[in-house]
């Protein structure tokens, strides 16, 4: 739980316009593993899944709504996307 940093894999959808390894906040303990869709990942421990991308499909393991003005701007990609 808490802040933590998001390391983009590859170009993303919902990272689109926002500043490399930003600072997003998680709710939770729970994780994705990487996975071939990941397409952006944070390291506790071990590598997870943050922002998952494939095809129509768009996911986020945090939580955007409470990450500030970043937060918004992926909120914004998604409703954009």
């Amino acid at each position: 739980m808490g802040w933590n940093q998001v390391q983009a894999l590859r170009a993303t959808r919902l990272l689109r316009g926002v500043e490399p390894k930003p600072f997003v906040y998680f709710a939770h303990g729970y994780y994705c593993p990487v996975v071939a869709a990941t397409a952006a990942t944070c390291d506790y421990i071990l590598p997870y899944t943050a922002v998952l991308e494939q095809d129509n499909i768009s996911g986020v393991q945090f939580h955007p709504e409470k990450s500030g003005a970043i937060g918004q701007a992926i909120v914004r990609n998604f409703i954009e996307a």
